[in-house]
C-alpha cells in the first residue's frame, strides 16, 4: 500500500480540483520538486515531477511505478498509453529486461489540466475503479497556496521531523554553495 510522504496534504478533491492543482503544478512547482497524487479507492500513489529544459518545452513528469500498481497493469496501461498517442520513457529492470517504470511526460501549456486528467482516468481504468474518484496530492513545504481547494492538513511534526531536517540542510547548502 502506498501513502502520501510529503508533508501537506490537500483531501477530498473532486474533478475541477484536481484540474486546479494540475494548473498550480504547471505554473508555480520549482524544478525537480515532487508532487504525490494520491488515487485513494486503489492506494495508488502517483508522483509528478516538473522539468524545465534549454532546448525544448517544460515537461511535467508522471510516473507510474510496477511497484505500485502491478507489473501486468503496467503492461496494459503502456499500450493504452501508447494507443491514446502520450509521450512515454520506459524503464526496465536491470537484469531481466521486465517493466519497471512508466514516465508520461505531460507538456506544461494550457492543455496540462485536461491531459493530466485524461491521464488519471487512463490510470483508474486499468486499475478497475470507477471515475471520479477519491484523490489527494501532497506538496513538499513551501508548495502550497492558500487558494487552492480541497482540505488542507499537515502531517504531525514529530512524526516528520526528518523530511523537516534535510529540507532546512538543504536550503542551507542551497545558500552556502550557489
Amino acid at each position: 500500500m502506498d501513502t502520501i510522504c510529503l508533508p501537506v496534504r490537500y483531501d477530498k478533491l473532486t474533478e475541477t480540483d484536481v484540474q486546479t492543482h494540475l494548473r498550480h503544478i504547471a505554473s508555480n512547482l520549482q524544478p525537480r520538486h515532487p508532487v504525490e497524487l494520491l488515487l485513494a479507492e486503489a492506494n495508488t500513489v502517483i508522483p509528478v515531477v516538473k522539468h524545465i529544459y534549454r532546448t525544448k518545452p517544460s515537461t511535467l513528469d508522471v510516473w507510474i511505478r510496477s511497484g505500485s500498481i502491478g507489473r501486468d497493469r503496467l503492461t496494459n496501461l503502456r499500450e493504452l498509453l501508447l494507443a491514446e498517442g502520450y509521450e512515454l520513457k520506459i524503464y526496465f529492470t536491470s537484469k531481466r529486461r521486465l517493466l519497471r517504470r512508466l514516465v508520461v511526460r505531460l507538456p506544461v501549456d494550457g492543455t496540462v489540466p485536461i491531459t493530466g486528467l485524461n491521464l488519471l482516468k487512463s490510470i483508474s481504468s486499468v486499475l478497475d475503479i470507477s471515475w471520479p474518484s477519491t484523490m489527494a496530492i501532497g506538496y513538499p513545504l513551501g508548495c502550497e497556496a492558500p487558494g487552492l481547494p480541497g482540505t488542507l492538513t499537515f502531517r504531525q511534526p514529530f512524526r516528520n521531523a526528518g523530511y523537516h531536517m534535510g529540507y532546512a540542510v538543504g536550503r542551507l547548502v542551497k545558500k552556502v554553495i550557489p
